[in-house]
């Protein structure tokens, strides 16, 4: 049976980054979440960030992982919530949680003005500030009553990742029963 240890945290709060750095030195293999729904959907946008059907996307995500051909241990980064088309906060619905059943959860936090700068730059789009807290305020919330829901455990990390912890508590949870 898969394991697999959800990593999340909003737009630019380096998830990748961090993710590749965990998979590379400690070799746990790593999907991204929006990258496994655009294959799905064979949908070739890549920098938009405001999602139109949350829910129905991300039933495109349950989908990929399912026909994923690995069945020992994965990290999946991707968000708690997203912006909507409208611009609106909305909570990934926690049906979606339990469907892919994460072991544990790891949020990533860093400061609005860094993620902010980390966006201009790779994405050449400017996003409000204010917005920009509103929805890593909400991932944060969101990710605790997850855990609590879900009743796995979650660890907070904020930037500077400390990496040896992180790797401590991936590796508790993927590689054996983990319990709680």
């Amino acid at each position: 049976m898969r394991r697999l240890v959800f990593i999340g945290g909003i737009h630019g709060v380096g998830k990748t980054h961090f993710c590749n750095h965990i998979s590379q030195n400690y070799n746990i293999p790593h999907y991204s979440a929006s990258e496994l729904i655009r294959k799905k959907k064979k949908d070739n946008s890549s920098t938009i960030k405001y999602v139109k059907q949350v829910e129905s996307n991300q039933n495109y995500l349950v989908m990929a992982l399912s026909e994923l051909e690995v069945d020992l241990h994965i990290m999946l980064d991707g968000h708690f919530c997203l912006l909507t088309s409208e611009g609106q906060i909305s909570r990934i619905p926690e049906i979606i949680f339990r469907e892919i059943s994460p072991s544990a959860l790891l949020v990533l936090k860093d400061s609005v003005s860094e993620i902010h700068k980390r966006l201009m730059d790779r994405d050449g789009r400017h996003y409000d500030m204010q917005l920009l807290n509103d929805l890593q305020v909400q991932e944060i919330e969101y990710s605790r009553g997850l855990c609590k829901a879900l009743g796995v455990p979650l660890l907070e990390l904020e930037f500077p990742f400390d990496i040896p912890q992180a790797y401590q508590f991936i590796s508790k949870y993927i590689e054996s029963n983990g319990g709680v």
